[in-house]
């Protein structure tokens, strides 16, 4: 599914894609990313992360797990 398709469990044209990410010095409940400086930002730290790529329904709050992945320190 894409930004913007209808949600499965209601049928709105609501979900949006998001990405939270875990890890040192970030909160314990993670971060969500706002923008992929943000995200750039983080890979230029000394830490690897734990990012999550979710597509959430605004409408009825179902959400779904698309992608996990590592956020490693840039070279």
């Amino acid at each position: 599914m894409a930004a913007g398709d209808p949600c499965p469990v209601c049928e709105a044209d609501k979900l949006v894609h998001v990405t939270y990410v875990f890890g040192a010095r970030l909160p314990a409940a993670g971060r969500c990313m706002t923008s992929l400086a943000e995200m750039q930002r983080l890979a230029r730290r000394k830490s690897s992360y734990s990012a999550y790529a979710v597509e959430v329904c605004v409408a009825c709050r179902w959400n779904h797990l698309v992608r996990s992945y590592l956020l490693n320190p840039l070279v």
